[in-house]
């Protein structure tokens, strides 16, 4: 994503369904670093960025979250 300050502001890339990338985005995951969950961490904070819920069959990649048990994530909207 580049340099930030913040090691708790990841990248989320957004593809639509047929997989033609949309726009990516910045979330803050601080308060989520402790979640039981990285995947539901990403959606959670993803949703709470966006104010909406993930769009059915869209998709939704983080590839470096800030979570304790961090791990590439990939979320389908809908799911």
């Amino acid at each position: 994503m580049g340099y930030h300050q913040n090691d708790s502001m990841v990248r989320v890339d957004i593809f639509r369904p047929s997989g033609k990338w949309y726009e990516t985005i910045a979330i803050d995951m601080e308060e989520f670093y402790d979640h039981s969950y990285a995947k539901d961490a990403v959606e959670i904070a993803t949703v709470k960025k966006r104010g909406a819920p993930l769009v059915p069959g869209w998709i939704y990649v983080c590839t470096e979250p800030y979570h304790k048990n961090a791990h590439p994530i990939l979320l389908i909207g809908g799911k």
